[in-house]
């Protein structure tokens, strides 16, 4: 999760709720609602190639963080529950050794 204080994020809130309201349907919806918040914010003020570039990145490192605590619990459980078919992957691949 990105590490607001409480402040930043009642200051955001509105928008969180705005979105709630519009009932996003797809991910194409969310799709363009990232886009659009990365524009938003690169169109306030001038920005240089790698402060861009990092407003840019903030939208992969979103979908890390929330594969990291939405999908990982899930494959935790199928992992304890069918075993890791990864178990042998130093076996399997050289370049790790």
């Amino acid at each position: 999760m990105p590490y607001l204080n409480s402040n930043k994020r009642a200051r955001l809130k509105p928008i969180v709720d705005a979105m709630k309201a519009a009932g996003i349907e797809d991910p194409g919806e969310i799709n363009y609602l990232c886009c659009e918040a990365v524009l938003v914010h690169v169109s306030v003020k001038p920005l240089g190639y790698q402060q861009l570039s990092a407003a840019i990145a903030g939208v992969g490192d979103a979908h890390d963080e929330l594969k990291a605590q939405v999908l990982r619990p899930y494959e935790d459980i199928k992992q304890t529950d069918n075993g890791n078919v990864f178990a042998d992957i130093q076996d399997r691949i050289r370049c790790i050794r």
